[in-house]
């Protein structure tokens, strides 16, 4: 009796884990959608110059003289509205790239993306050897897209049977308006940033489910073999992309092996946190993508001695006062910065965003013992100051001219999940998040995502500031689906109201 009452609790837990995974991933899935049908090709930065790049790669040539359609040649003026707050996406059509064809023309192509570690580019780019035009260009967004979502899948399906608080909460704070406008454009920014919320979240994991790592089964070996091939494809993400693997495993063997010493006070012990296994796998891992990651870069190391990179380096004393005279402003780009950097969501968006993102870190750190807590503000300092000045100092250091926010946004989006953990494990005891409190984060992020995404549809269809020319909506910009735009809109709100009911089960039953 007992027995069957046992197997009967199992299925019925293992039935609302499976949902609540699910419905967690179409949540991350349409809101992402959501934002890829509602940004005009072009709207975000670089897209048409990394489109271009992307057809190079994937029709296998190199830069220098290369043959691309005609429609990519003239694909930079889709950013007519880059820095241009009046202007409405409508000055696409008025462009005449429309008119454009698909007709092959040989065109020198020496840019600044030159170099760039080719991964990302070969799958993104397959789209545009077999469609043109519009649909070609949407066809590598949509890859792009997918490209996130199997990095976030795995993070989903591999998080252990507990915790599912922490799996939701940092996911979903982490999922801002920079987050997807980039992750859903030919933007390897955007890959990058799915690539380090899917570590992080697979670190967290392995971490919390330590029992099942000291059992031998397959299921941590499944979790490292996942952590290996994310580490790689991060690595290979942007130009030293690998710098990010290193600090997104290291600060939790850092925090942990630190506590241990710290209670234990054995240093000849390893720790009661962490396994020396444990420890030396991930070092491993760290020592192989890191070395692909750098080879990788091989080109672009040439590219940048060509541009004559050298020539341009400022002094670290002015590039540390330009970072910290715009410290606020670089760091709250993270919760919306949208666009070419030209316009970001209401002000009660970024403020309110930020007060939920850096009080939950808060909330994890403060009864943290001291080597837990300096991992944390020492990986947040690294994040926020002194990756930014030495980006600054040499410019095109992290792929561009200076620093822009996006170029931390993996580290951004990992700090929950590596918190999280941090905190699960050295205290032995799960997340607890209220039905309500979860509640009431789900229903603030998904109205912060509608109010940007209206003031964002706002900017590109009426222009800044807003009805001062105009007095009615102008739909005849691109992209002008604004029918699926409202689909995925209603299937991200429902996805939403769909998770907050799996996990009330999930608490009910036990978390």
């Amino acid at each position: 009796m007992m027995s069957s009452k046992a197997s009967r609790f199992d299925y019925f837990r293992e039935n609302y884990e499976t949902k609540f995974r699910a419905s967690l991933f179409a949540t991350i899935a349409f809101v992402n959608l959501m934002w890829a049908s509602t940004t005009p090709i072009g709207g975000v930065a670089d897209e048409p110059a990394y489109a271009i790049y992307a057809n190079v790669i994937a029709s296998g040539q190199n830069f220098g003289d290369a043959s691309i359609p005609e429609y990519l040649q003239y694909a930079p003026a889709l950013a007519c509205t880059a820095f241009n707050p009046k202007a409405t996406a409508d000055c696409q059509r008025r462009s005449g790239w429309f008119s454009t064809s698909n007709k092959p023309t040989v065109t020198s192509m020496d840019t600044m993306i030159s170099g760039y570690p080719e991964p990302y580019f070969y799958f993104v780019g397959q789209p545009s050897r077999f469609m043109s035009g519009l649909h070609a260009m949407y066809g590598m967004r949509l890859v792009s897209t997918f490209l996130t979502l199997i990095m976030f899948g795995l993070m989903v399906l591999l998080w252990p049977k507990k915790n599912y608080a922490l799996l939701a909460i940092a996911t979903i704070v982490a999922v801002t308006p920079m987050f997807t406008t980039f992750t859903t454009a030919v933007n390897p920014n955007g890959f990058e940033m799915a690539c380090g919320l899917s570590l992080a979240g697979l670190l967290a994991g392995l971490h919390i489910d330590r029992d099942s790592f000291d059992k031998r089964n397959n299921l941590w070996k499944i979790r490292l073999i996942a952590i290996f091939f994310i580490s790689l494809s991060l690595s290979v993400a942007k130009p030293l992309s690998y710098f990010y693997v290193v600090l997104i495993i290291g600060m939790p063997l850092f925090a942990l092996i630190g506590s241990s010493l710290v209670e234990t006070k054995m240093p000849r012990v390893i720790g009661k946190f962490i396994s020396k296994l444990e420890s030396t796998l991930l070092v491993s891992v760290i020592s192989i993508s890191g070395a692909i990651g750098y080879i990788s870069n091989s080109k672009y190391r040439d590219v940048l001695e060509l541009r004559g990179t050298e020539s341009e380096v400022l002094s670290l004393g002015a590039s540390a006062r330009s970072i910290l005279s715009n410290f606020a402003s670089y760091t709250i780009e993270h919760f919306g910065w949208l666009g070419w950097r030209d316009h970001t969501p209401p002000l009660w968006v970024l403020i309110t965003w930020a007060a939920i993102y850096f009080g939950m870190i808060y909330f994890f750190a403060r009864i943290l013992n001291i080597c837990s807590k300096i991992s944390i503000v020492g990986f947040m300092f690294i994040t926020y100051a002194l990756i930014p000045i030495f980006s600054t100092r040499t410019l095109g250091l992290l792929g561009g001219a200076g620093f822009q926010s996006r170029y931390t946004g993996a580290l951004f989006v990992s700090l929950p999940f590596l918190a999280g953990a941090i905190y699960s494990v050295t205290l032995k005891k799960n997340i607890r998040v209220t039905v309500l409190d979860f509640r009431n984060l789900v229903g603030v992020t998904v109205l912060m995502h509608f109010s940007t995404l209206l003031w964002s549809y706002s900017r590109y269809g009426i222009g800044f500031p807003l009805f001062k020319n105009k007095l009615w909506w102008d739909l005849k910009w691109v992209p002008d689906y604004w029918e699926v735009a409202i689909l995925f809109c209603v299937l991200y709100a429902a996805s939403s109201i769909v998770l907050i009911g799996q996990f009330r089960k999930i608490q009910v039953i036990g978390n």
